[in-house]
């Protein structure tokens, strides 16, 4: 099955492929990640009974970076395709934010897309 993808370009030029949706796998990677060691309220199943430690956040987002990314494209047209997760980590920080707000975008698409 060929994966949906886009092409989205950073405020310095950058050229980041990227899945436009992700496989139930790699969601419950995202999520493990999310629950792992998370105390969830059985009797209420709702998210008010969720205690999270905020300093997950990094995990997740790094975890969701890890997922989307599949190549990067330099302005100067050099390919990155291996060790994608330790580039991005080194690009300037308003291009990895604009990355990281793109999957987001993504991420909250799907689950608008699951309450309906």
């Amino acid at each position: 099955m060929e994966r949906e993808t886009k092409l989205i370009t950073t405020p310095s030029g950058y050229k980041v492929k990227i899945k436009c949706w992700l496989t139930g796998k790699e969601r419950q990677d995202i999520n493990a990640i999310i629950f792992k060691d998370s105390e969830l309220d059985m009797q209420s199943l709702s998210t008010d009974g969720i205690k999270f430690d905020g300093s997950k956040l990094i995990d997740i987002q790094n975890e969701q970076m890890n997922q989307f990314v599949l190549s990067i494209e330099t302005p100067d047209k050099k390919v990155i395709e291996e060790n994608i997760f330790d580039y991005l980590l080194n690009l300037k920080e308003e291009d990895f934010n604009f990355i990281n707000i793109s999957i987001n975008e993504i991420v909250n698409k799907e689950k608008d897309d699951l309450k309906e």
